[in-house]
């Protein structure tokens, strides 16, 4: 009979191996352990092997937040039980975890869940009108109503994030980004289509030139869209992303 799982730190680079052996499932904990701050990694270790990963770290608002990756139930009580003080926020991944989670955070959806989709191979090419954007084009994206600041593009271009546009007249009228890259996947973000120019396949060029470019350096590309946008999960799948999963952020209540 095994003995039962026992909690201990982990560095970094034990929890990323033990999360890459699922990384399209656990992207969100890979993505914190390289982007958030006051990261602590616990295993959860049965006959010396580790079956199950806990990152608890600051997200950009401050709040400390966790994330569970398990193999079963047992591994999984063992990381609640070292789940660290503080904690206010949890994000979901696996159904079958949330009873246990939901008991012993006393969890309340804090936001509308989304629907993780990833693709190896994409239904049609780049678009001959998107291009790569470069610092030289701050001033276009200063005076192009998008939803990114210049200051967010330049700090995006220093973190390695690749912004992908299409312009007219000398303005951004759509663009995507391909960024939060792990070593297995890499994600299509801030997708925007200026709002005169939608139902045009602007959002569908730039998220299918932004997907091709992942791609192209070997990795899965992720795409992640709220379960309530439909015209954003029909852009995903006309590129010819697959659903993988669905995630659900919840606010934990002080134990």
């Amino acid at each position: 009979m095994s003995a039962p799982a026992v909690a201990r730190s982990i560095t970094m680079e034990q929890a990323t191996e033990f999360l890459g052996h699922d990384p399209v499932a656990n992207v969100e904990l890979l993505g914190a352990l390289r982007y958030d701050r006051e990261i602590q990694c616990v295993g959860a270790l049965r006959d010396g092997a580790l079956a199950g990963v806990l990152i608890a770290a600051r997200e950009d608002d401050d709040a400390l937040a966790a994330r569970f990756e398990a193999a079963e139930d047992g591994a999984l009580h063992a990381l609640i039980a070292a789940c660290p003080p503080g904690v206010r926020r949890i994000a979901v991944h696996r159904p079958w975890m949330l009873p246990a989670l939901t008991s012993a955070f006393r969890l309340l959806p804090e936001q509308s869940g989304d629907t993780v989709f990833s693709a190896t191979s994409i239904a049609m090419p780049p678009a001959p009108a998107v291009r790569l954007l470069r610092a030289a084009d701050a001033p276009i994206v200063a005076t192009s109503a998008t939803m990114m600041s210049v200051t967010a593009f330049l700090d995006g271009l220093g973190r390695g994030y690749r912004p992908f546009g299409i312009f007219t007249d000398d303005r951004l009228i759509a663009h995507a980004i391909a960024a939060n890259a792990t070593d297995w996947t890499e994600e299509v973000m801030s997708v925007w289509t200026a709002p005169r120019r939608r139902g045009q396949g602007l959002a569908t060029a730039v998220v299918a030139t932004a997907a091709s470019d992942i791609l192209s350096r070997g990795k899965t590309a992720i795409y992640v869209a709220a379960v309530t946008n439909r015209a954003s999960q029909r852009v995903a799948i006309k590129v010819g992303f697959q659903p993988s999963y669905e995630i659900t952020t919840y606010r934990a209540r002080p134990r």
